[in-house]
């Protein structure tokens, strides 16, 4: 993998932070295999925040495309639900979209599709202790051929456990200014029950997006179940100001 070294910071316990970066298209094998990589971060950050969703509003099941998959685990009744079966099929889709491999020729797109995810740009942040070499943490932007200028999207952000709440998720989320400086919007989305996220976003200088868009790749994201956040270059400039 042809990562680049982007800066060195210290999070809050004081340990010196490695911020390496791949810039790519969503077709590409070098996306791919780094997504891979970093499901081992992504996992128990998606698992709990789907999971802690779906226990709070399990009426989407039946309702909602992302949850078709469950509709035989509830089948009987909430009351019945079976919620290891449950968590070992949310691991099962969580995989399958991390280990989504468009860059293998045996996978069939319509030359729009295909055209359209080459000229999407990835960017994936890579969080690492410098001393260990161990990875703390990964975010990923994403600039479409649709979106207006200077405008990122932040699709994938997850930190490990147990360097949660050392600063690590700002540092992450501000370095993209480092790659692109004229950047002027980022925005993104999070499950409605995801406090511990939205309480940061809005900490960082986020706010609610009241004009979202909320298509990607052909998935609608339900408003009823996502909430969408902005920031804005022009309004804020704490992310500016904490990677200088």
């Amino acid at each position: 993998m042809n990562k680049k070294n982007l800066f060195e910071t210290k999070d809050k316990s004081g340990r010196t932070i490695i911020l390496e970066y791949i810039k790519t298209n969503t077709i590409s094998a070098e996306y791919t295999n780094t997504l891979k990589t970093c499901f081992s971060i992504a996992k128990p950050a998606y698992m709990q925040v789907e999971m802690d969703f779906l226990k709070t509003h399990p009426e989407v099941v039946g309702h909602d495309i992302f949850f078709k998959p469950f509709e035989p685990l509830f089948n009987s009744g909430i009351k019945n639900v079976n919620w290891a079966d449950v968590e070992n099929k949310m691991l099962e889709i969580l995989t399958a979209i991390f280990m989504s491999d468009y860059s293998n020729a045996d996978i069939k797109l319509d030359e729009k599709t295909k055209k359209s995810l080459s000229e999407t740009i990835q960017i994936i942040i890579l969080a690492k202790d410098k001393i260990s070499n161990k990875p703390l943490g990964f975010i990923n932007f994403m600039v479409a051929p649709n979106f207006a200028k200077n405008t990122i999207k932040c699709t994938i952000f997850a930190i490990k456990p147990e360097y949660q709440n050392l600063g690590i998720g700002k540092i992450l989320m501000s370095s993209i200014f480092k790659i692109l400086p004229t950047i002027n919007r980022i925005f993104l989305c999070t499950r409605i029950t995801n406090k511990q996220a939205l309480n940061a976003y809005l900490q960082w200088g986020f706010v609610k997006d009241e004009n979202p868009d909320n298509n990607e790749n052909g998935y609608t994201f339900n408003l009823n179940h996502w909430i969408f956040l902005e920031y804005k270059a022009k309004s804020s400039n704490l992310l500016q100001k904490f990677c200088e």
